[in-house]
């Protein structure tokens, strides 16, 4: 009599067992179901959906995998807050790296905050490394004080929406070190890497930041060089800058300090700072 109430208690308990497994697994199933709508909403979480409400995109190239919607459906327009720097110059890209098939082509806009009125920016789509013909864009522009914009992406396609990647790139490069002492002068050697014309801005400032030199509209050809050179005022160091109207790694630079005779010559670094991320 005890063996078989024994077996029926281990019966009982393996049931139990069974059970809450089963349960366990119903649950794990459902869960897993409830979430598969959420993965669409956790993509688009990054991007404000209205103007106004939008997120700080970070202007060091840091790359957001979001999602826009169909503009017959949707808003089909994703907006990003970004922080500008006077001088500075931006490329802002946005590219589609999961459909193999695209019908539109994506359109970035960059407002004034409150999106009322657009801000100047050149189309760099096609400059190498090109972006054309694809759910791709690109947009460059020096800036003119300090100020926030609003960056958008626009989905224009009445029928598909699109998983992207975007991004905003401080281009401006910087040179730490010029210097007139001692007869020095200090020459930059400016090459464009593009298959087209590069056109950007060199300042020069003293060691406390004051202005002393502002070249705009420098001129590079494609794949060719521009030098520039600072030789007054005499007896004076600082720092420069070079902003420019291109994708990042359109332009590389250099710098080197040369005595009257150039017998002594003396490098220093003219190169983005977004390098350190």
């Amino acid at each position: 009599m005890k063996r078989v109430l024994l077996a029926t208690a281990c019966l009982l308990v393996m049931s139990s067992l069974a059970l809450a497994q089963a349960n366990t697994a119903t649950t794990h199933s459902n869960a897993a179901t409830s979430k598969q709508p959420r993965k669409q909403r956790s993509v688009r979480i990054n991007a404000g959906l209205q103007c106004g409400n939008d997120p700080i995109l970070p202007t060091d190239g840091t790359t957001i995998y979001d999602f826009v919607d169909v503009s017959g459906q949707g808003t089909g327009t994703n907006y990003y807050l970004v922080h500008l720097k006077d001088g500075h110059s931006y490329s802002a890209e946005v590219y589609d790296s999961t459909d193999s098939a695209i019908s539109a082509t994506a359109q970035m806009v960059l407002y004034a905050p409150g999106c009322g009125s657009t801000l100047p920016t050149t189309d760099v789509a096609n400059i190498d490394p090109d972006l054309s013909n694809d759910f791709a864009d690109r947009i460059s522009w020096i800036q003119a004080g300090d100020s926030d914009a609003i960056l958008a992406v626009i989905n224009p396609d009445q029928i598909n929406y699109y998983v992207y990647n975007v991004r905003i790139v401080d281009t401006t490069l910087h040179n730490p070190r010029w210097s007139t002492f001692n007869g020095f002068i200090t020459q930059y050697a400016l090459v464009n890497n593009t298959e087209f014309p590069i056109t950007g801005n060199l300042t020069v400032y003293d060691n406390t930041g004051v202005v002393l030199i502002s070249r705009t509209g420098i001129s590079i050809p494609a794949g060719g060089e521009n030098f520039q050179t600072v030789s007054t005022p005499p007896n004076h160091f600082g720092f420069a800058t070079f902003g420019f109207v291109g994708p990042a790694g359109a332009i590389t630079a250099d710098a080197y300090f040369i005595n009257g005779n150039a017998t002594v010559v003396v490098p220093s670094t003219f190169a983005p700072r977004n390098y350190q991320h």
